[in-house]
């Protein structure tokens, strides 16, 4: 009886924070699957970190959803480890290639929440006050004739 292989889909390159897919077949049904990230190279001292778990479906496969955490830019590698059709517990390992964190969507948030903040608070007093001065400029003449 020829039994599948173990097979894993990742993405090529990533980038910390981001939201990825990994998804694989050929393991045996309803077993867990943990997915690894960690260094490529052997002599990097970053210890890998566990950033998926998922159980088999009826046919073998899993579908699990990952953050990248923070890590150097460089080679690295998800490793998914699982027990195969066979029933031997199996490691795959796929490269991947962490890009740099973006500058721009790093650095936003720290300034834009101030000049938001600065925005929502500003634009709604602002409006109020010219309001308040045009409705008193307009019952001005009124209480002079009245005098």
């Amino acid at each position: 009886m020829l039994r599948a292989v173990p097979v894993v889909s990742v993405p090529q390159s990533v980038r910390e924070g981001q939201l990825v897919r990994i998804s694989g077949q050929g393991f045996r049904p309803g077993t867990p699957v943990k997915v690894v990230l960690g260094p490529d190279d052997a002599h990097e001292q970053a210890a890998p970190a566990v950033v998926a778990t998922a159980h088999t479906g009826a046919q073998g496969q899993f579908e699990a959803s990952a953050v990248v955490p923070a890590m150097r830019p460089g080679t690295h590698k998800f490793q998914v480890v699982g027990v195969a059709a066979s029933g031997h517990v199996t490691s795959l390992a796929a490269r991947v290639v962490v890009l740099a964190a973006s500058k721009q969507a790093s650095g936003a948030p720290q300034l834009a929440t101030p000049g938001l903040l600065a925005l929502a608070i500003g634009l709604p007093l602002g409006t109020w006050l010219c309001l308040e001065l045009l409705s008193r400029r307009r019952g001005q003449p009124g209480r002079r004739a009245a005098r």
